[in-house]
Formats: C-alpha cells, sequence, structure tokens
C-alpha cells in the first residue's frame, strides 16, 4: 500500500504523476528464451566473494559446491544423482509471488538484499510461471533444494534459480518458504 504523503503527492502535483506511475509499475524486460536442458555450469556470486556453483552433466546429475573468495572451491560439493522433474510447482510459484510483494522489506538481511537485486529483472516480471523444475535430492529430502530452468529468463544468458527451503522458520522478509537465487552460465575470463 502506497503511504498517505506519497498518494498526496502523486495527485497534487502534475509533473510528478509520470513518475508516481513508473515507481510501482514493473519493469519492462525482454525475455530471452532458453533450452530446457540443465547441462552446464550455473553460478551466483555473494557479497563475500564467495560462489554458489551448480554443474549439471543431465537433467537427472548435479553438483552444488561453493568457492571461496579467492575462488578455490572449498569442499567437495554435494553430489544430487537422481533429480526429478517437479510436478506441482505451487509451493514454488508462492515463493516468487511472495518475493515480489516483500522485495522492499527493510528488514531484510544483506545478503538477502543482495539476492533481491540480482532477482529484480526477474521480479518485474508480471505473470511469471516455472516450468522445467527438478528436486535435486527427491529420496532423502524432498522439494529441498529445487531447481528450475523456465523457457524464458530476463537475461541474455542461460539461468536457472534455485529454491532453497529456508530453515529458520517459514516466512521472513524478503522470503518465504524458499529463498530464490539466480545462477547464470559460467562466461569465459
Amino acid at each position: 500500500m502506497k503511504s498517505l504523503s506519497y498518494s498526496i503527492a502523486c495527485a497534487f502535483f502534475p509533473i510528478l504523476v509520470a513518475a508516481c506511475a513508473s515507481t510501482y509499475e514493473p519493469q519492462s524486460h525482454s525475455l530471452y528464451p532458453q533450452s530446457p536442458d540443465f547441462t552446464g555450469e550455473y553460478r551466483f556470486k555473494y557479497p563475500s566473494n564467495e560462489s554458489l556453483i551448480l554443474k549439471c552433466t543431465s537433467n537427472t546429475q548435479c553438483n552444488m559446491s561453493f568457492t571461496s573468495p579467492t575462488g578455490e572451491q572449498t569442499g567437495r560439493g554435494t553430489n544430487y544423482a537422481n533429480a526429478t522433474p517437479i510436478k506441482d510447482a505451487s509451493q514454488l510459484q508462492f515463493a516468487f509471488e511472495y518475493a515480489q510483494q516483500h522485495r522492499s522489506a527493510p528488514s531484510a538481511t544483506d545478503e538477502d538484499k543482495h539476492t533481491i537485486k540480482a532477482l529484480a529483472p526477474l521480479l518485474d516480471q508480471k505473470d511469471y510461471r516455472f516450468n522445467n523444475c527438478i528436486d535435486l535430492n527427491p529420496e532423502e529430502m524432498p522439494q529441498y533444494l529445487v531447481v528450475c530452468k523456465p523457457q524464458s529468463t530476463p537475461w541474455a544468458k542461460p539461468t536457472v534459480f534455485l529454491f532453497g527451503t529456508l530453515i529458520a522458520g517459514t516466512c521472513g522478509e524478503p522470503f518465504c518458504r524458499y529463498v530464490i537465487i539466480p545462477l547464470h552460465a559460467k562466461t569465459s575470463p
């Protein structure tokens, strides 16, 4: 809900009307088509310069690891050899819509603010739907870690979205049920 002073300024100062309208309208981003194949290496860099890396050799086999700020891999990573397609993406859709509505949360951590900023082009999309999603570890922890590669994204490079279950409570600001992390295809140095 817009604040009262914001509404008054928009109503009585015609010069501000265009600026007021654009403040709450999603930005228009072109959507780029992408292959439904998960094969590839995808990265997300945190403010600490650590990176989350997802390498998929097929639609059912992926490895998730982290690198230190110096670029060295920390640990072996976790192998997921039996990823399976998600049939019901309603929880994912709910998490996305919640993030859209709560992206300006003042109480968000710096890491969450960084993630929301990275997600901004996606959060600006109206009626965006997630499809082509896989559950990385369905036998042990169903829908704990889910990766989606939709048919199109607002980025001009292959992108997947990692939905990671929030452990400390189900809802917060700006995420609920899942934190959503955009991982982009590795680019050449």
